[in-house]
């Protein structure tokens, strides 16, 4: 847990409408809680730590900043799951991938799911998983489910779905740009060295909100009935 004890909630730099009047984090991340599950969708390439890696360090940090608060030791870490898709599950993951986002304390292995691009496989492995806050690609391209899924997952999905946010240079507008400072800053390009992420680096996450109601209405199709 090298990362317990360098980031700091200190160093997150948010700007945008929702930050004006709130603490940074709470204006990222309102109502967090450290049993929060989070999924981080994108390909297995750089570009998920290139442009979603500081705003996943943001969120370790308030995963760590109670128990750092206790003065007592601990083992544990957040819960966060990147989800890859258009991967073969039969081919292992390629270790500068799975070292980047271990540096960014995604761990253990079993927080790394490979998925294929087939939207059915993914929306199904946000429910089986019990992910309450999705970091989404704004540039996400999904095939065409295989098999439809039940109605039952539309309903859990949600239900149980409290945020769901788009990141990515392909944004058509930007609500947040979040970057970061001190030493946090300093994790996060280790871990872009460690994945041979492309320079230059961008200066900020780009985020936007999207409601859940909205981001589910994209992918209707995929469900049997709602």
């Amino acid at each position: 847990m090298h990362s317990s004890s360098i980031l700091s909630l200190d160093d997150i730099q948010l700007v945008g409408a929702d930050a004006r009047s709130q603490d940074p984090f709470d204006a990222l991340c309102p109502t967090y809680s450290p049993r929060d599950r989070v999924a981080i969708v994108c390909d297995p390439s750089a570009n998920g730590p290139l442009h979603i890696g500081r705003t996943v360090l943001a969120l370790t940090a308030a995963f760590y900043a109670p128990l750092r608060a206790q003065e007592a030791p601990f083992f544990d870490y957040p819960h966060h799951f990147v989800l890859l898709t258009g991967v073969d599950k039969n081919a292992a993951l390629p270790d500068a991938i799975t070292h980047s986002w271990t540096h960014m304390d995604v761990w253990p292995a079993s927080q790394w799911i490979a998925l294929s691009a087939d939207r059915a496989e993914v929306l199904n492995a946000l429910c089986s998983l019990q992910i309450n806050r999705l970091l989404w690609p704004a540039d996400m391209q999904l095939d065409p489910p295989s098999d439809l899924l039940p109605p039952h997952v539309y309903r859990l999905l949600r239900t149980r779905l409290s945020q769901v946010m788009t990141y990515g240079p392909a944004q058509e507008q930007t609500d947040l740009a979040l970057s970061l400072g001190g030493a946090s800053d300093g994790l996060w390009r280790e871990a872009l060295e460690r994945c041979s992420a492309p320079a230059p680096y961008p200066d900020a996450d780009r985020l936007s909100h999207l409601s859940v109601d909205t981001f589910l209405q994209q992918y209707i199709e995929t469900f049997v009935a709602t």
